[in-house]
């Protein structure tokens, strides 16, 4: 299992508008910084089998995201200090094939 910490700026430009007042990371953004480290981690994403977002991700807020291999494919979680906030699988195949593409 492989594990890294990040934090959303909370300037980033997708929680302007994601919700004013209250700021959320969109389940987008999320999965962004997921496949990143799925391709930090030698894997290629080429789908995603399922994808589940249980609670928010507030800006400046660490979260890990955890990867290990499953039956199904790349499993991931995004968890907090105060739990999971995301769970999912991936498809994908070893190895960064994008300069063969």
């Amino acid at each position: 299992m492989t594990v890294r910490v990040l934090s959303i700026p909370a300037d980033h430009p997708a929680l302007a508008g994601h919700f004013p007042g209250d700021p959320v990371a969109p389940g987008a953004l999320i999965l962004d910084a997921v496949f990143r480290e799925a391709k930090a981690r030698g894997y290629r994403v080429t789908g995603v089998h399922r994808a589940k977002f249980t609670g928010p991700l507030r800006p400046e807020t660490p979260c890990r995201i955890l990867l290990s291999e499953g039956v199904a494919g790349l499993e991931f979680q995004v968890v907090t200090d105060t739990g999971r906030i995301a769970r999912g699988t991936l498809a994908c195949v070893a190895g960064d094939l994008s300069e063969n593409a």
